[in-house]
């Protein structure tokens, strides 16, 4: 599973930025690791809020994203249903 775009951080590849946004990328990646293997210990509350309060709205992004893609594959198949012509019979 690759790190969606969260929408302030997307550049298109002619962009200058994308360098920036790929080392941005990058360094939440490494966070994110750091976090889990922190705060990981589920009988320690403290872990447990912490780490919910650092990786939440990043895997709510996640899981917003893997909705949408969810929602435009089912369209496409929609489409792709209602264009094919029933057969005469």
């Amino acid at each position: 599973m690759g790190i969606p775009e969260l929408g302030v951080t997307e550049a298109k590849a002619a962009d200058p930025a994308v360098k920036a946004v790929e080392a941005w990328h990058e360094a939440y990646g490494t966070l994110l690791v750091q976090v889990h293997a922190e705060y990981d210990d589920d009988k320690d509350e403290t872990h447990a809020l912490l780490r919910d309060r650092l990786l939440s709205p990043y895997e709510d992004a996640a899981e917003e994203e893997r909705r949408a893609d969810q929602r435009a594959r089912a369209a496409s198949a929609r489409k792709k249903t209602e264009a094919e012509p029933e057969p005469i019979g």
